[in-house]
């Protein structure tokens, strides 16, 4: 009984006992094609979101650039094991991606793809890295700053049909998933910004400015980065969420409270409010690990407990 009401009270806070937290995150940017555009931002872009996670309660954040394809299977191979039965799995990949025939492909840096066909054997499917994070327990994202310019539209050719010819989309095609968040940073068949000027891209530097944000529920989380990128885009890259989570809110950081007003119900005796920053600093000596107390500190750096925690 003991340990369920502790594992409760830890999903309301936002942090857990090691049973119950873990996150896990696979960063990848993708700059340096060789057969393709090359990218300024990405590596750089993966720098602000890693850190951002870890910011945000991440335990396990792996960053990876400029892999080929054999690297990639295996960063997903890797990760899928780590991400079975966390908390949370979340995949960021910021690098070149494109559609073609209405699957969706995110492009290793050793892709040439002369034809529509090469794609099975050189990139990577997006349902890849969907399976890489289904079996988290709790919530499951993929990011795909990944909807620049297709830089094979003129060059790949289609195999197969009445007549081969030059494939040309925009960005990427919109994805149905279940219990899954999906974020593009461009909505289906538009395409984003690598960053004019800057050293990241748009939806990248508005990604890791609200990812640590405390009190941010995830749907409105990523309107706030939707919100950010249309305004420093004059309109022209509108992000967009594909899929749903199902009965239930989820925050990073969760909000930090006081205690709040004692409400009465039906003019009889006040219900008792506990205070949620004594609730956490009990919860975090009960479980009495680093983590537990780091994850205190985020949430209240400057609470009446903060010192005890920090000590210990």
């Amino acid at each position: 009984m003991r340990a369920g009401i502790l594992a409760l009270l830890f999903t309301l806070l936002g942090f857990a006992s090691p049973a119950f937290a873990e996150r896990v995150a696979l960063v990848i940017g993708n700059g340096a094609y060789q057969g393709a555009t090359t990218l300024a931002n990405p590596v750089n872009d993966t720098r602000i979101v890693s850190d951002s996670l870890r910011r945000a309660g991440f335990t396990t954040v792996d960053v990876k650039t400029n892999l080929g394809k054999q690297a990639f299977d295996r960063a997903l191979r890797d990760f899928a094991a780590r991400a079975d039965g966390a908390e949370v799995a979340l995949v960021y990949f910021a690098g070149h991606g494109i559609e073609v025939g209405g699957v969706n492909w995110l492009m290793p840096t050793d892709v040439r793809a002369a034809t529509d066909r090469d794609l099975e054997y050189e990139a990577v499917r997006l349902d890849t890295v969907l399976r890489a994070v289904e079996n988290a327990k709790r919530m499951r994202i993929v990011i795909l700053d990944a909807c620049r310019d297709n830089p094979f539209s003129r060059s790949m050719r289609r195999v197969g049909g009445a007549a081969s010819r030059s494939l040309v989309s925009r960005g990427l095609a919109a994805v149905e998933v279940n219990e899954t968040l999906v974020v593009y940073a461009a909505k289906e068949g538009t395409t984003a910004s690598d960053g004019s000027g800057s050293n990241n891209s748009p939806f990248a530097a508005s990604l890791a400015k609200r990812l640590p944000e405390p009190g941010a529920e995830i749907s409105i989380l990523f309107r706030r980065v939707r919100d950010d990128v249309i305004a420093a885009t004059n309109g022209a890259q509108e992000p967009f969420q594909y899929g749903s989570i199902s009965g239930q809110e989820f925050y990073f950081i969760p909000p930090q409270g006081g205690v709040q007003p004692t409400p009465v119900v039906n003019n009889t005796m006040p219900i008792p409010q506990v205070d949620p920053e004594e609730q956490a600093w009990n919860t975090a000596r009960q479980i009495d690990t680093p983590g537990a107390y780091d994850a205190f500190v985020r949430q209240y750096p400057r609470g009446r407990f903060a010192p005890f925690a920090r000590e210990a």
